[in-house]
């Protein structure tokens, strides 16, 4: 959420609201009984109508915190982030430009996260595909904002943080950064060389810079169970996605 609204042009305040949104819009789950998020088999009726109740329990938990967040938007962000543009949506069914710009950007976050996540009843989709998915759907129905959808990609990247690449002379990394100007060539992390062998000391590559020199094109992605990695291990912390 604080990507994109970064990548939007949002001010300082409102990019740490979206954050905030970020973090606490599904706080309500904790009061959703564990066999209902766990649950493999599909959700009956009874279980949809309390799973969809977390939107309402957010705001009660909320309630209850002595430094309880204050910012009306992003309270309304987190009470519309299952809204849908075609009324389909919880709590309200709200429609269109009801729903708030950051309840629009926060239900494509919790969308992306949901389904690059492993959950009890799907496993993990690389992000590169959720990304095609998401503009599939924007094209199929209106459920999510489209022209939201398409800045999202953009934001997001080609290939977004933590996909795991293979390079032409057979190399794999992990993307760290994707460079607004250039998303074919984002900064990755070298962790296989091209026998297969995992590197002892992983290398820092930025492809914008490598991006004329023989073999260090990315030709694809690669599945981390096919290549026994988890690439969230090479991810860098926190600090390295501020900018002075």
């Amino acid at each position: 959420m604080m990507a994109f609204a970064l990548w939007q042009g949002m001010l300082y305040a409102q990019i740490q609201e979206a954050g905030m949104g970020g973090l606490l819009h599904d706080l309500g789950k904790i009061r959703v009984p564990i066999d209902i998020l766990k649950k493999r088999e599909q959700l009956n009726d009874n279980d949809w109508a309390l799973l969809r109740m977390h939107v309402a329990f957010t705001q009660q938990v909320l309630q209850t915190l002595p430094s309880a967040p204050s910012s009306q938007t992003m309270l309304r962000a987190m009470r519309e982030h299952h809204e849908r543009l075609d009324g389909s949506g919880y709590p309200d069914g709200l429609r269109g430009e009801s729903i708030g710009q950051e309840g629009r950007m926060l239900a494509i976050c919790d969308v992306f996260d949901a389904m690059t996540s492993e959950r009890a009843y799907h496993n993990a989709v690389e992000p590169r595909k959720v990304l095609n998915v998401l503009m599939e759907a924007c094209h199929q129905d209106n459920h999510l904002d489209r022209e939201l959808v398409e800045k999202f990609v953009r934001c997001i990247g080609i290939y977004p943080t933590g996909t795991l690449v293979r390079l032409e002379n057979g190399y794999l990394g992990v993307v760290l950064r994707n460079d607004p100007k250039d998303l074919l060539h984002p900064a990755i992390r070298i962790v296989k060389d091209g026998q297969g062998r995992k590197l002892s000391t992983p290398k820092r590559l930025d492809l914008c810079e490598s991006s004329d020199m023989k073999g260090w094109r990315i030709v694809g992605s690669e599945t981390p169970l096919r290549a026994e990695l988890d690439p969230r291990h090479y991810l860098p912390g926190a600090t390295h996605y501020f900018t002075t």
